[in-house]
């Protein structure tokens, strides 16, 4: 095959470049990475070549401790050095993994001072984003590095494998999508979210207990749809970023605020809208961390996935309103309405004190 034959060469070359590199005996802390990819075929060629001797140090087949792999410590072992080779280099295709076609290494006796492991994948067709994944030694002392060239036609993109940057994304083509089929995986995916986060659907309860009347209950979910709804987009679309660290907490203390207005008031604040449209801005930010961090945004169906979400958010928060607003409002002039109101709302505050030590201090029970 005329790429394999390539990455035969490539790999050559490398291991020429470490049999002439003095002081093996310990971890260089780089290797090359090679890789082809065949659009056409599906097929896609992966070459790691790198001083098989670092791997051994790692794996500890030192059998004496006197510091060096010898070919006879290394001789028992060399099948689990392919098998770790192997484990730590994978190939994807749009999030599926690519079936393994072919697979050889080094002979022994050239595995400890340059090991190479060809591994061929066939991914199915049509190609979108391929997906490499190099972990090899990058769980070693050290800061092990794999410098990588991989070839797609003509084209050639070079980077490198560490332990920040274990993956790299090869966009071979942009595949087709339906906007509508967009929207509504992404509706749902904003609908689980709402009923699903406790969070949210515990500040939403706060704001049915505190806000008894219909008019200020529209206008009260309104300004929290709205303010949501504003920073949900800016953070999902990296306009404005605010660290998960910071607004999660925040979150907890919006939750812990309302309990207490909702305890200590008979009757609503009247800036409540201008209170919920602020707590809202916060929400917002944590709703764009589980899109953007948990689901993803398909950069070529953008609006479409972002509409949907926002829309599945203010559905489960409406679908919550409309179940529990009826309910709080036959206790209105009850004898034990002022009883029940505070009960859950400190039950709601124990609650967001446990959830503010979690989120600041790694507190758990």
């Amino acid at each position: 095959m005329k790429r394999t034959s390539c990455i035969h060469i490539v790999g050559v070359l490398v291991m020429l470049s470490f049999w002439c590199s003095p002081g093996l005996a310990h971890q260089t802390g780089a290797s090359t990475f090679v890789a082809n990819v065949d659009p056409d075929t599906g097929k896609v060629e992966t070459m790691l070549a790198f001083p098989g001797r670092d791997a051994a140090e790692f794996l500890s087949f030192d059998q004496n401790f006197d510091g060096v792999t010898a070919p006879a410590e290394l001789a028992p072992r060399y099948a689990a050095l392919g098998t770790y080779v192997d484990a730590h280099i994978l190939v994807e295709n749009d999030k599926k993994p690519c079936k393994v076609v072919e697979i050889k290494a080094a002979p022994l006796d050239q595995a400890l001072d340059a090991f190479w492991y060809l591994k061929a994948f066939e991914c199915p067709l049509p190609l979108g984003v391929i997906t490499f994944t190099n972990t090899v030694l990058l769980e070693s002392t050290g800061s092990y590095r794999h410098f990588a060239r991989i070839q797609l036609g003509d084209e050639v993109q070079t980077t490198a494998f560490n332990s920040e940057f274990p993956t790299f994304n090869l966009k071979v083509a942009e595949p087709e999508v339906d906007g509508l089929d967009v929207f509504v995986r992404y509706l749902v995916e904003g609908l689980e979210h709402i009923l699903l986060g406790p969070d949210h659907v515990l500040f939403v309860v706060l704001l049915v207990l505190i806000a008894v009347g219909f008019k200020r209950m529209l206008w009260v979910v309104s300004s929290f749809t709205v303010a949501h709804s504003i920073t949900l987009g800016l953070s999902a679309l990296n306009i404005i970023s605010l660290a998960p660290a910071i607004i999660e907490p925040v979150i907890a203390l919006t939750i812990a605020f309302m309990a207490i207005e909702t305890m200590v008031r008979k009757e609503p604040p009247r800036e409540l809208v201008v209170i919920t449209f602020l707590f809202g801005l916060v929400h917002g930010f944590g709703f764009s961390y589980v899109l953007r961090d948990n689901v993803g945004l398909p950069t070529q169906a953008l609006m479409p996935a972002l509409a949907g979400f926002n829309i599945g958010v203010e559905l489960g928060q409406l679908g919550i309103v409309l179940l529990l607003f009826p309910l709080r409002r036959l206790w209105v002039g009850k004898a034990y309405e002022r009883k029940a109101v505070i009960g859950l709302s400190m039950i709601a505050l124990a609650i967001s004190i446990y959830w503010i030590f979690e989120r600041t201090l790694g507190f758990n029970v």
